[in-house]
């Protein structure tokens, strides 16, 4: 996959899990014909999401909305004037409550409503991975606030079912579709509810300014190389606030959707406003636990001193060590990367935690190519013992995680 970078272009492949959707994606797409039979073949093969067809999920319907009533009794009376797309999977969607709704609008709509909360109208948003275009329809027709703009960066195979479902979606709106990497001016964005930019033409959106950039469910996808490079564009792109819900201390020998560390690895330029390890309502959705991340780019490398980010890992310290203050000590190691507090926070992770997270392998990574001589000489052969064991977890990817059998 070729990307532009300004003047530059890299080249990265995509991870294993979308070598595949790919190769699925070109090898049937020439069958597509009619637009329903798009949206049946993403909603139903490729990983965008979770939808289900199982009629079971009925008894969910009052959970999910009285979980949401309760996160944001804000926008109550919002929510039950919202619904999934007619258009999506027939066998998906169910009346409740007088409207469509499915397991996967729900959890689309709770992106929304997050970020609204954090987020006061955001007039520009663009989507780092925007699937087929489920969170962009809610974005575009919920009643409590619309963005002007909704840009999506994907794949090309990925922007061929988002072109179709979000067409069916807003029939009267027109879509601009990026085909060159020249920069397209703030005005003529402004002239398009809906971009659509594949990733080797992301040069194109350079100029533009983005009041939200919001990536869920994919970071954990990549590979580390993309991972770095969404990254930096986030650093270099003119854009206010970042949201992110992705997988977060998965067991480090499941290798299931991808071998990303530790993900998203924000610059220093961003403030956390929001950092939540398995929100309630997530885990009605999936047992597997997530990272919900609303950060700031306040363009100040020194969020705090050195003294206010020892005293913060001192009393992270003092409490157990579960996901939440996992999320909360890496935050720390983003700012502020000492050796010692990297050291105490992996062998934290090795003796304290059921099941070994990926990003201990991160930490023990970062100490071996990173600490000093000194801290080599009195931790070097400890580090190398649990680097080792690290290592056997994950090349064997096997479901059993536990550092000691």
């Amino acid at each position: 996959m070729e990307c532009d970078r300004g003047n530059d272009s890299i080249q990265m492949p995509v991870s294993d899990r979308w070598k595949g959707y790919l190769e699925m994606i070109r090898h049937e797409i020439n069958k597509i014909k009619y637009a329903h039979q798009a949206i049946y073949f993403c909603q139903s093969y490729i990983g965008f999401d979770h939808r289900t067809l199982s009629a079971l999920q009925i008894t969910y319907f009052p959970l999910y909305e009285n979980l949401l009533d309760c996160e944001f009794p804000h926008f109550m009376g919002a929510i039950n004037k919202t619904s999934d797309s007619p258009y999506s999977l027939p066998e998906t969607l169910f009346r409740y409550n007088g409207r469509l709704v499915s397991n996967i609008y729900y959890a689309h709509l709770r992106y929304v409503l997050q970020c609204l909360t954090y987020v006061k109208e955001p007039k520009t948003i663009c989507e780092i991975g925007g699937g087929y275009g489920g969170p962009a329809r809610l974005w575009l027709q919920n009643p409590i606030y619309r963005p002007n703009t909704y840009v999506i960066i994907d794949l090309p195979e990925s922007l061929f079912f988002a072109e179709i479902f979000l067409k069916m979606n807003f029939e009267k709106s027109e879509i601009l579709y990026i085909t060159d990497p020249k920069p397209v001016s703030s005005e003529r964005a402004s002239q398009y509810p809906i971009i659509l930019c594949p990733i080797k033409y992301l040069n194109a959106v350079s100029k533009l300014s983005f009041d939200l950039v919001i990536n869920t469910g994919s970071l954990h996808e990549m590979t580390e190389e993309w991972v770095v490079f969404w990254m930096e564009w986030l650093k270099k792109q003119d854009c206010r606030m970042f949201y992110s819900l992705n997988y977060f201390a998965q067991p480090l020998g499941f290798m299931v959707e991808g071998s990303v560390a530790w993900s998203p690895k924000l610059t220093k330029e961003w403030s956390i406003r929001l950092q939540s390890f398995d929100p309630h309502f997530i885990k009605t959705q999936t047992t597997r636990s997530v990272a919900e991340i609303l950060a700031e780019k306040t363009g100040d490398e020194k969020t705090m001193d050195k003294s206010a980010l020892l005293s913060r890992y001192e009393l992270l310290k003092n409490r157990y060590l579960d996901g939440q203050i996992l999320l909360e000590a890496l935050d720390v190691v983003r700012i502020y990367p000492q050796e010692d507090i990297i050291w105490d926070l992996l062998t934290r992770c090795v003796n304290e935690m059921k099941t070994v997270p990926k990003e201990a392998y991160y930490l023990a990574e970062y100490l071996t190519n990173h600490a000093s001589a000194d801290f080599k000489d009195k931790n070097g052969t400890a580090l190398q013992e649990i680097r080792s064991k690290l290592h056997s977890i994950r090349s064997a990817g096997k479901e059993s995680m536990y550092l000691y059998d």
